[in-house]
């Protein structure tokens, strides 16, 4: 996936915001990982770039480009990935002790979208939903209560 297929530096400009060079940085190392990426490696490869970047204005930048759609985070604390957002909607299971990802059937979140808006009249917008939890290797031998 490429940030460029998104047209980013217009979502910015329309919604008012400016493209820094350090948000077009952020995007660029995120797209050329090439998969999710954990904040601590998106630094690194900053730091090889834009040696001036501090921690807070990636931080603050990260969230930015959450807000604007164009970047997505799953999991959570030191094991949060980021990528840039996809075109079509996806989602993911994540495994809170080994950190292992798997994709999610679009078809089931669209049911479970259909779901809690007729039965909450809400409307989910997001379009990447990550689940928290256990998967079957991790969770072999408990009994589901933690």
């Amino acid at each position: 996936m490429t940030h460029n297929l998104l047209d980013y530096p217009r979502k910015m400009r329309r919604s008012g915001y400016r493209v820094t060079p350090q948000r077009k940085a952020i995007l660029d190392v995120i797209c050329d990982a090439g998969r999710r990426v954990r904040v601590e490696e998106i630094i690194t490869r900053l730091e090889k770039r834009s040696p001036t970047l501090n921690r807070a204005t990636v931080y603050r930048n990260l969230l930015f480009l959450q807000k604007m759609r164009l970047v997505t985070a799953s999991g959570s604390g030191k094991a949060r990935k980021f990528e840039i957002a996809s075109l079509q909607p996806h989602h993911h299971l994540v495994c809170r002790i080994c950190g292992k990802e798997e994709g999610l059937n679009n078809k089931l979140i669209d049911r479970l979208r259909v779901m809690i808006r007729k039965e909450h009249r809400f409307i989910i917008d997001n379009d990447h939903l990550s689940f928290q939890g256990l998967c079957p290797r991790c969770s072999s031998g408990r009994t589901g209560e933690f």
